[in-house]
């Protein structure tokens, strides 16, 4: 139904992929894999967590969960906006 996937290096957490089911959407799987990553990342003592996404796969979930934007690549893939974004544990 849902899965995370991220790897933990040198006090960091990255997410390499979060992934719900198109019929689970919209309940919620999605902040729980996340609070669950993230407490995952803080008892192996990261201070924060990074994921590369994009903006036609995520429209501002990251956003609502506290991450903030620190890069972006306009038009790449073609039609959309890959972008960067961390959150300090």
């Amino acid at each position: 139904m849902a899965g995370t996937s991220g790897s933990v290096w040198g006090g960091c957490c990255q997410i390499h992929t979060l992934w719900v089911d198109g019929p689970h959407r919209g309940h919620g799987l999605a902040r729980e894999r996340m609070a669950e990553a993230e407490a995952t990342a803080r008892r192996r003592g990261c201070r924060l967590v990074m994921c590369p996404t994009y903006d036609v796969l995520t429209s501002g979930f990251y956003d609502r969960l506290g991450y903030q934007t620190v890069g972006i690549i306009e038009d790449c893939p073609a039609g959309t906006t890959t972008r960067w974004y961390r959150k300090d544990l």
